[in-house]
């Protein structure tokens, strides 16, 4: 890689990607487009990482990890889709950015012509400001404030998203009803702890400023067709690697003899080095988490760099990259694109101590999705994307052939109520012996006390992904794209 960070197209720099989530992929498609040899190692058997496909039964079909949606200012993404020759209009259902909820608030801001630039976000917010409704009393004055203060919240030291609603004078129902429940969708993490810098960009790039492109881009198809699948195909096409199903175990720079794997790592070593497998979902995916202990760091630090055995006399230099399968290698560069708790158990060996004391401080927020199958499509008063109230649930994404999904964004086990509880023991005659179990009885309740004429479920499957972000707080120092060590991003 150069100096700063751009490839070196014209020797035909070949790099290793470890890991096939949008953001891996992303990277693996702009290497390849710059001349790269790119070789991409992802341990699923299918790629997306944390927004990806998961196959399920007859009565559901394919459904996805989380119910992600886009909005019109995601440049990039879209972009990226339009070069791998994804037709935007035949996978997302492209709808007015408005609001609905159950209890009656509706807020909605119209796409303005982008001739007019900023101005035409600015005057799309104004409009929708003051023709929301159900807002409480003094509920304008107090949105206008919010839109008054996103530009010198940008600024100003951070805080959290709590305390800054309440510097804006925003009334306690207000804030529950509207503000909190937009907070965790965007940052997945509640407004007690989220940073109140992040949401308002959010509220700036997302709202306030987004003139002709005000949409909600919801997928009309599974999350694997969005992205990850066309850019798999794209890149084999290309001539890139691709290795599904192949977990690497660790990475070394030293000069190795081609195909050679050391015995220092083998499945049950791995097992051994790392803390309990996270299932991402509902057992379906499992993510090695990163050892956080000074001694398992140690043993994984072990491991990792014996991974390719001892150099050789006339091996290749350069970087490798160990799986259980053996040894790949070499390459010039290697970008790793997992999670932060795995990144920080791959690099330790090499990178720097900020580097990996940023990475290991992260802490992180789970979301739950409760697909449905009911017996018949819901009424179409519910549209495609409804703002939930009474928890546990928070959107219901109505897919319109007889499926929903129920979003829960930051989701723990204890936020059961002790009323969800008992809605669920009067409505299901099950126990619950999970807490996923308890959690769809749960929406089940919520769903029946919002809709009481909604279609009876014949069918539901509850995915947690544990690790789906981490917590977005005030001031979070975030790690960059360099380690430390060259050619290691």
């Amino acid at each position: 890689m150069a100096a700063g960070g751009a490839p070196r197209s014209s020797a035909r720099t070949s790099v290793a990607v470890v890991g096939a989530g949008w953001a891996g992929l992303a990277c693996a498609v702009t290497l390849v487009e710059a001349g790269c040899r790119v070789s991409v190692f992802e341990a699923g058997k299918a790629p997306g990482g944390r927004a990806r496909s998961v196959a399920g039964d007859d009565a559901l079909g394919t459904v996805d990890n989380g119910q992600h949606v886009l909005i019109g200012p995601y440049r990039e993404t879209f972009a990226l889709m339009d070069r791998l020759g994804v037709d935007r209009r035949q996978v997302l259902r492209r709808l007015p950015l408005a609001l609905r909820a159950t209890d009656g608030l509706r807020l909605h801001v119209p796409a303005w012509p982008l001739g007019l630039g900023t101005l035409a976000g600015l005057l799309g917010t104004l409009a929708g400001l003051l023709g929301a409704r159900g807002l409480g009393p003094g509920g304008r004055r107090a949105l206008l404030r919010v839109a008054r203060g996103v530009q010198a919240m940008l600024a100003a030291p951070d805080r959290t998203v709590a305390a800054w609603l309440g510097e804006m004078r925003q009334p306690d129902e207000l804030a529950h009803r509207l503000w909190a429940p937009l907070c965790v969708a965007a940052l997945n993490t509640p407004a007690e702890r989220a940073s109140a810098r992040v949401f308002a960009r959010v509220l700036h790039d997302g709202l306030l400023t987004a003139g002709a492109t005000a949409s909600i881009e919801v997928p009309a198809r599974p999350l694997g067709e969005l992205l990850p699948e066309p850019a798999l195909a794209w890149l084999r096409a290309q001539g890139a690697e691709v290795r599904l199903g192949e977990r690497v175990t660790g990475l070394d720079r030293d000069a190795v003899s081609e195909g050679t794997l050391g015995g220092a790592v083998s499945e049950g070593t791995l097992a051994s080095d790392t803390t309990a497998s996270v299932r991402g979902a509902m057992g379906l995916f499992s993510d090695t988490a990163a050892a956080t202990t000074p001694k398992e760091s140690s043993a994984a630090s072990v491991s990792q760099r014996d991974v390719c055995g001892a150099p050789s006399k006339g091996a290749s230099a350069g970087w490798h990259v160990g799986t259980l399968r053996g040894c790949a290698g070499p390459f010039d560069a290697v970008v790793v694109a997992v999670a932060p708790h795995q990144a920080a158990a791959l690099i330790e060996p090499h990178a720097d101590v900020a580097t990996l004391a940023r990475l290991r401080g992260l802490e992180y927020e789970a979301i739950a999705t409760v697909h449905l199958r009911l017996a018949t499509p819901l009424p179409t008063m519910s549209g495609p994307l409804l703002l939930l109230h009474d928890g546990p649930g928070e959107w219901l994404i109505d897919h319109g052939d007889g499926r929903a999904s129920v979003v829960v964004s930051a989701w723990r086990p204890n936020l059961l109520s002790a009323t969800d509880r008992q809605d669920c023991e009067r409505t299901s005659a099950n126990t619950f012996d999970t807490p996923t179990a308890a959690l769809d009885a749960a929406v089940r309740a919520q769903l029946q006390r919002l809709f009481p004429a909604q279609p009876a479920v014949v069918a539901s499957r509850t995915l947690v992904e544990k690790r789906a972000t981490f917590a977005c707080t005030p001031g979070l120092q975030r790690p960059g794209h360099t380690t430390g060590a060259a050619g290691l991003w």
